[in-house]
């Protein structure tokens, strides 16, 4: 995009030497190389990669399109041009749906360690679990399964 100021005279000369259709794709062209103007200035080739970039190969290539007089394509390719280049410049100058998706991370990451100290908090205050019975020597389930056997029994 060097040069910008040369390419808007040639995009007048191009705009004086066609017709109708022409003026039209040339005012667009303008207006693209304006809104990538603006992007660049507030940063969006750098905080809106993306936008910016698509904005700026749209861009140059209606240019390329308005050399060879294919204007329905050029007109085309310079509405995503400044389409993206205004998106460009909104995302890097108010911020992209990627920074609210931190912002709330952020706020699960801190209602996660709240329900973490209320669970350590209550399992802190909760009354201690009886130690484990010692083993005597017998088995600890005999008595449930001679209480089995008699319902067995009773049944048959």
């Amino acid at each position: 995009m060097a040069g910008s100021t040369s390419m808007s005279v040639r995009l007048l000369g191009l705009l004086l030497l066609s017709g109708c259709t022409a003026t039209v794709t040339t005012t667009k062209l303008v207006q693209a190389e304006q809104a990538l103007r603006e992007a660049r200035e507030v940063g969006a080739d750098v905080h809106a990669t993306f936008e910016y970039t698509v904005a700026a190969r749209s861009y140059e290539q209606a240019l390329e399109l308005s050399s060879h007089s294919q204007w329905k394509a050029a007109h085309e390719l310079a509405e995503t041009a400044l389409s993206e280049a205004s998106r460009a410049t909104e995302k890097a100058t108010h911020g992209d749906a990627r920074s609210l998706e931190v912002e709330d991370a952020g706020e699960d990451i801190a209602e996660t360690e709240q329900s973490t100290a209320e669970i350590i908090e209550s399992e802190q205050s909760a009354p201690e679990p009886e130690p484990p019975r010692e083993y005597d020597g017998e088995d600890f389930g005999e008595e449930e399964e001679a209480a089995e056997d008699d319902v067995w029994e009773e049944e048959q």
